[in-house]
């Protein structure tokens, strides 16, 4: 009997030990990881290049349960249609080329030419302003050796850019009272730009 007291009091003090040591992991990872959390918890990814974004949780979720009551011959023809897969209708839309998300250069430099190497990848982080702030952030990469001319007479970096087309939408879901409401944000393109410094 006391052996086995002994034996669950160190089962006890062991287990103690372990979520001790994954409190102080989840409190010192939950600062750096808030802001991305707020930024994604409304978002669903489509693909690599297209992410819906909604005004709220909610209509997240109800947008969510629509999509498990939608048969897969509705989905097609959705996509065929004017309307996002889910029955969404358009209501605004809007292209905006040359949104910068960063540098792909650490410093200020004159340099005639800048050669970016193949399938390096750099952190994409930009926003935009329509319908609310967008975030946006994805890996940027290229398959190929890209070389980038410049004026090496002026201090320069090499700037991560993107082109997006934004789409509005409204969808009325059964047994409620108001639309749901959200924005898709499909990546057109993304390249390397020269950034000269300003005087």
């Amino acid at each position: 009997m006391i052996k086995s007291n002994k034996i669950t009091i160190l089962i006890l003090m062991f287990s103690l030990i372990i979520f001790g040591f994954n409190v102080k992991h989840a409190s010192a990872t939950h600062s750096n990881n808030l802001v991305k959390t707020l930024e994604k918890r409304n978002e669903l990814v489509v693909d690599n290049n297209t992410t819906l974004v909604f005004d709220t949780n909610r209509d997240k979720n109800s947008y969510m349960r629509s999509l498990a009551s939608t048969t897969s011959n509705q989905l097609l023809t959705m996509k065929s249609s004017s309307k996002s897969p889910g029955g969404g209708r358009l209501i605004d839309t809007k292209t905006k080329k040359g949104i910068k998300g960063g540098y792909a250069t650490s410093s200020w430099a004159k340099s005639n030419l800048y050669v970016m190497t193949a399938s390096k990848t750099f952190r994409f982080e930009g926003s935009y302003e329509w319908h609310g702030t967008l975030g946006i952030g994805f890996d940027f990469t290229k398959g190929v050796e890209v070389h980038i001319p410049a004026n090496k007479k002026k201090w320069s970096r090499v700037g991560l850019y993107a082109d997006y087309k934004f789409s509005r939408y409204k969808k009325w879901t059964p047994n409620m009272s108001v639309p749901i409401y959200y924005t898709e944000k499909k990546r057109l393109a993304s390249y390397y730009k020269i950034v000269y410094k300003k005087k």
